[in-house]
């Protein structure tokens, strides 16, 4: 039996087989409760040939008719829409066709001659074996149950007219054909069933790739510190990861009502785009644009972004958020040209070059510097910026000395050794109110500068349109530290530069004084010389003794008119030392010629 109902039924494992009832009920579903209701409208209409053709008949036919066969259809119909229905659907068909077929072959045993019940017969045939697809052994059982109704009911009547004997033949032969065409069918099915089924699994497996390779990338995406964006040609938004969500400070469903120019404010991908299109390229293109966050502050990016043709063409690209990169090197560049600017500059230049620089860097019009004592409670008013000077402030008072428990609210950040903000100013309860001259404060920031435990210095900025925050403690903190340092060495350099000046006019004195010292020298020994003018060896000592001394005070001479102490020119030296020997001598004019080979070197001392 188990062998039998394979062969006929071709039945698949019992997975498989489930899977493919369900195909063919949803694949039949639609056609199979319109063909029922054709069927019920065909049975409905033939009972008029039962009136016209067999009137005695009528009321029998009309109650099979309406009765039984119409509600069994109407009944397959309703339960067509149960969620059971794929496990009843095979049952529901065959038991609907064995009673409109079995009924038919009833009225065909009572009107035998009947030709129209035999095409009724065929119709329910047909149906059986190839219209409404049910599997080949239940057509097959249905077929010859209808026909063994027929055969059944010819013999009980004991029909033996020749019409009634060819119409029985053509039966039987019509159910032959049926059941191979029901085989045939079947195994059409099947083999169509297997081929959907290995394309919907092989879909299903791609699809589930595809889900898995899109659930990894989407996570790459999303988990990626750069920011990325999907724009079309149209400068809409199309997609935006977190780490863009989080630079931006846009909501996803924010950004993608959002026209990327609203963003990208320079047109940056406009122009890249503009030049792809001229060049004809689509490689991936990096370049730096500034972009706009929702609060309305800007920040750096680097983009890199490809062209593709999708959906009449995207941008695909992704952002760097290079804001902290840009304000390093900003930062170096500041303090480079500081540390230029000072050589040439005095300290209070320098100071206030540093706020102006400061103040630029975090958009604030006010801005100030301090030293504070040793004694950690006094200030001295260093600098103040050129724009505080020009559009705020007609303080004066550079290196003014006052206590820091005179001051108001600003000097909390000595008191609490730390930097501090001040965002509403007019709200503090600890104001003292501003000396006369000085600049309005809306906020403040104030940052001290520490050595060895000790504050040395603040820096303050203040009136910055929108409120301070850490980054700007960063930048102001960072270029207060780098001011005190330039500052330390330009004082260190000045002290170096006073105290130099001192000891060179110490020295010009001293070789003055050493000059006029060998001046009087000199005369005491020609003084000495005199008391004895007949003793020759006594006058050879004192001129030799006097010819040293000169040389000597000729060094001194020669250094107190230099510039610079530590060194002599040689060759000046020895001219002048030969010139003033061969004075001293006397000897006549032109006879002796002095000659100086010596280069023109300096010598140190």
């Amino acid at each position: 039996m188990n062998i039998a109902n394979k062969v006929l039924c071709m039945r698949f494992d019992p997975e498989l087989e489930a899977q493919y009832n369900d195909y063919m009920t949803e694949k039949d579903k639609a056609f199979i409760r319109v063909a029922y209701v054709v069927f019920a409208l065909l049975y409905a209409l033939f009972s008029l040939t039962d009136y016209y053709l067999v009137p005695q008949w009528f009321s029998l036919f009309f109650a099979i008719r309406f009765y039984i066969v119409i509600p069994v259809f109407i009944l397959t119909i309703v339960l067509s829409f149960h969620p059971r229905y794929s496990e009843w659907k095979q049952g529901l068909l065959l038991s609907g066709l064995i009673i409109g077929g079995v009924a038919i072959a009833f009225m065909l045993v009572l009107e035998p001659l009947n030709i129209i019940y035999y095409g009724g017969l065929f119709l329910v045939f047909s149906a059986c074996y190839f219209i409404l697809n049910l599997h080949a052994c239940f057509s097959i059982l249905g077929g010859l149950a209808i026909l063994a109704a027929f055969v059944g009911g010819v013999v009980w009547r004991g029909s033996t007219s020749l019409v009634v004997l060819s119409a029985t033949l053509f039966l039987i032969a019509e159910n032959i054909m049926g059941i191979i065409g029901a085989l045939q069918l079947e195994r059409f099915k099947r083999s169509e069933f297997l081929h959907v089924h290995g394309l919907q699994k092989e879909k299903a497996l791609l699809d589930e790739h595809l889900m898995e390779r899109n659930t990894y990338l989407e996570t790459i995406l999303h988990t990626s510190a750069d920011g990325f964006l999907v724009i079309g040609v149209d400068n809409k938004i199309i997609q935006a990861n977190d780490a863009y969500c989080r630079m931006s400070g846009y909501s996803k469903e924010e950004l993608l009502r959002l026209p990327f120019d609203t963003i990208d404010s320079q047109r940056s991908l406009e122009k890249a785009a503009a030049y792809s299109r001229d060049q004809k390229e689509k490689r991936i293109r990096s370049f730096e644009a500034s972009h706009s966050r929702k609060d309305g502050s800007a920040f750096d990016v680097e983009l890199s972004a490809t062209f593709q043709d999708i959906d009449e063409g995207q941008f695909i690209c992704f952002c760097r958020d290079i804001t902290a990169r840009k304000l390093s090197e900003s930062l170096v560049r500041t303090r480079l040209s500081l540390m230029e600017y000072a050589t040439g500059h005095t300290l209070g230049q320098l100071l206030q070059k540093t706020l102006d620089e400061v103040s630029a860097m975090v958009d604030s019009p006010v801005g100030f510097y301090h030293f504070v004592e040793q004694d950690q409670k006094t200030l001295s008013l260093q600098a103040w910026s050129s724009r505080t000077l020009k559009e705020f402030c007609a303080l004066e008072g550079h290196d003014i000395h006052y206590g820091i428990d005179k001051a108001g609210v600003w000097v909390d950040c000595v008191r609490e050794r730390r930097p501090v903000i001040h965002n509403d100013y007019a709200s503090l309860p600890g104001r003292k109110g501003l000396p006369p001259g000085h600049s309005p404060v809306i906020r403040e920031l104030v940052v001290p500068i520490m050595r060895d435990g000790l504050i040395v210095a603040i820096l303050g900025v203040g009136n910055k349109p929108s409120e301070y925050n850490s980054k700007d403690v960063e930048i102001v903190a960072y270029l207060a530290d780098v001011a005190w340092e330039i500052a330390q060495r330009k004082r260190a350099e000045e002290q170096l530069t006073k105290t130099m000046h001192e000891k060179e006019a110490l020295l010009r004195e001293l070789y003055h004084r050493i000059n006029n010292t060998m001046q009087v020298v000199e005369g005491l020994l020609a003084l000495q010389a005199s008391e004895f003018p007949t003793n020759l060896g006594v006058q050879e000592l004192v001129v030799t003794t006097r010819r040293r001394i000169q040389a000597i005070a000729l060094v001194h001479h020669l250094l107190y008119e230099e510039q610079d102490l530590t060194k002599i020119a040689i060759k000046k030296y020895i001219q002048e030392l030969s010139a003033m020997l061969l004075e001293s001598h006397h000897g006549p004019s032109g006879i002796v010629r002095v000659e100086c080979a010596v280069e023109d070197e300096i010598m140190l001392l």
